[in-house]
This record gives C-alpha cells, sequence and structure tokens, in this order.
C-alpha cells in the first residue's frame, strides 16, 4: 500500500495564526447571515469580545511592562543616591 504524502503547511507566526482565525471566523459569518441572522449576530459579538479581550491584553502587557522599567529606574537611581551619600560620609 502506498503513503499518501500530503504538503506540509508552513508555520505559522502569531500575526499568521491571528489572520487565519479571523479568515475563518469571517467565513462562518457569511455563511449565517441569510440563514440564520441570529446566529451570525452572536458570532459577531464572541468575535468582538475576543478581539477586545485580545486587544486589551495586549495594550495591559505594554503598560506594566512600562511601569515595571520605571519602578526598576527608580530603585536603581535610589541605591545609586544611597551608596553616593555613604560614599560622602566615609
Amino acid at each position: 500500500m502506498k503513503k499518501i504524502r500530503w504538503p506540509s503547511l508552513p508555520a505559522l507566526d502569531n500575526t499568521g495564526q491571528g489572520w487565519l482565525a479571523l479568515g475563518i471566523w469571517l467565513h462562518l459569518f457569511s455563511c449565517l447571515v441569510i440563514p440564520q441572522p441570529e446566529m451570525a449576530v452572536m458570532l459577531g459579538n464572541i468575535l468582538a469580545t475576543v478581539l477586545v479581550v485580545g486587544g486589551g491584553y495586549r495594550i495591559l502587557d505594554v503598560w506594566l511592562h512600562r511601569v515595571e522599567v520605571a519602578e526598576r529606574e527608580k530603585l536603581v537611581a535610589a541605591a545609586a543616591q544611597a551608596q553616593q551619600q555613604e560614599d560622602d560620609h566615609a
């Protein structure tokens, strides 16, 4: 029996996976618009919620990283100032 070799798909990065998922969602949405409009509206709401949560997570992640960097810089500056004062007193 001969084995069938299927062509392998290219490796997708995060952006590619997002576009693929969005394409699948939009395909499902377009198939539901005429036969079941209520289901299409619900699917649209779910997609909007997923996009808002995903985008909000990215925004919060960047914001928290900036706050962490700022706090680290403050700690380093305070430690350097304390070291300088200690050297001045000695």
